[in-house]
């Protein structure tokens, strides 16, 4: 493997690929009022693009769609893009977590999303997927995640524009046909259905006042998802959420996550 280039592991990102030199544009999605967290954000990421971000009445549906145009927003100059939430803390320096997205952005026409440090629900006293299934895809610790519950978190992600058919039909979902659908659960699974109640569905129940009122099944395909487990990033634990006003959910047994995908893979 050639050894990183140092005078270049700071932003704008760029990277090689098949000798052509493309920029990795960093998208920020940041609610308007929250001005204390855009100038934390502007101080580590000074070249970042910035996306406001979107408020909806069904709980997540604003998240989601902040995020969709962030990714358009990405790919105006660009075939692959970084996108981060305003609550994101680096746990490792900075110029290794910027090694970590090179990595895996240079692999962009494999996968349609790669997602750094997401949370694991290891799902105790639920019957849904109870099996967490995943392979290696990469030399790094870099998995490619089946349909499951187990993962969520969105907050640092990069994005292939290959994804761009399902993030369409993702966001005609959102726009019209009346689903609850997070963004976590688009890109690790395949189905929702109303009697799963854990996590951040729970919201749901706050929200519908009758079953009658409550959104429906919905399926879709999955994107080919990619992540890493490697605890590099986090959301931060003492912020509370922009859409469910609850303090972000930190799984105290995320550290297990990378056991978990080399069990599975070993298999």
């Amino acid at each position: 493997m050639r050894p990183i280039d140092r005078s270049d592991d700071d932003e704008p990102i760029f990277i090689e690929v098949c000798g052509l030199r493309i920029h990795v544009p960093i998208v920020v999605i940041n609610l308007p009022e929250r001005k204390d967290r855009l100038a934390k954000m502007k101080s580590v990421w000074p070249s970042a693009i910035i996306q406001e971000g979107i408020r909806a009445k069904m709980p997540h549906t604003g998240c989601a769609l902040a995020h969709i145009q962030a990714i358009r927003k990405g790919f105006l100059s660009s075939p692959v893009c970084l996108i981060l939430e305003d609550d994101l803390e680096l746990l490792v320096p900075k110029h290794q977590f910027l090694d970590t997205i090179k990595e895996v952005a240079k692999e962009f026409y494999k996968f349609d999303v790669a997602v750094v440090s997401p949370n694991y629900d290891d799902l105790q006293g639920s019957q849904v997927n109870a099996a967490f299934q995943c392979k290696r895809v990469h030399e790094s610790n870099w998995f490619q995640a089946e349909p499951t519950f187990h993962l969520l978190s969105t907050h640092c992600c990069v994005w292939s524009k290959r994804s761009l058919p399902l993030l369409e039909r993702y966001e005609q979902m959102l726009l019209t046909e009346r689903v609850f659908l997070p963004i976590d659960r688009f890109v690790f699974t395949n189905v929702w259905d109303p009697s799963i109640a854990f996590t951040f569905e729970t919201c749901i129940s706050d929200t519908f006042d009758s079953d009658a009122e409550m959104p429906g099944r919905v399926e879709w395909t999955m994107p080919t998802t990619w992540f890493n487990p490697s605890q590099i990033v986090q959301q931060a634990s003492n912020e509370t959420s922009d859409h469910t006003n609850q303090p972000n959910i930190v799984f105290v047994n995320k550290h297990l996550l990378l056991e978990h995908c080399i069990r599975a893979t070993s298999n």
